[in-house]
């Protein structure tokens, strides 16, 4: 007569099934978790790229004066005030006030000393470059750059913005 119950065989092949789908299944929520945070990170820097192009369409603007000092520092006078972007590592800056005079052409020294007491606009700026190609038009191009996943993503944002006042 056999007894109500199981087996050891089968209690041991239950767990054992039992066990490898929690694998799989936790396999799968760390690949999520993953992706995730990466699309979440990648998403991150697209945003810091698009606040830093939209802020300085913003300043630029109404701007009556450029001076583009290299690639990767800029000056303009907006409203009798000189202010200036200058990338500094991986951060734009934006120095809201150079200290000269409106009449007077600001130096690259006068922006790094405004800019480095000034908070950054954003970070993980990969590349930050300015071109005056004709007056009055300025390109500008931000890539941002996310390491993650074992990979560098870059993603590129451009435009042209020509200051009312010039």
């Amino acid at each position: 007569m056999r007894e109500k119950g199981l087996t050891l065989l089968e209690v041991l092949l239950a767990t054992v099934l039992m066990g490898l789908v929690g694998v799989a299944f936790g396999n799968v929520l760390v690949t999520a978790q993953r992706y995730y945070i990466q699309t979440m990170n990648i998403a991150s820097a697209q945003s810091e790229g698009a606040f830093a192009m939209e802020h300085m369409k913003r300043r630029l603007l109404p701007a009556d004066r450029l001076i583009l000092f290299n690639a990767q520092a800029l000056a303009f006078r907006e409203n009798n005030v000189w202010r200036g972007y200058r990338l500094n590592a991986a951060s734009l800056e934006y120095a809201p006030d150079l200290g000269v005079a409106a009449n007077d052409d600001p130096t690259l020294a006068d922006l790094n000393g405004a800019a480095a007491e000034a908070p950054a606009v954003t970070g993980s700026i990969g590349t930050f470059t300015m071109r005056l190609p004709e007056a009055g038009r300025l390109e500008v191009e931000i890539v941002t750059e996310h390491a993650g996943g074992g990979d560098t993503r870059r993603m590129r944002l451009e435009t042209v913005i020509s200051p009312r006042g010039i």
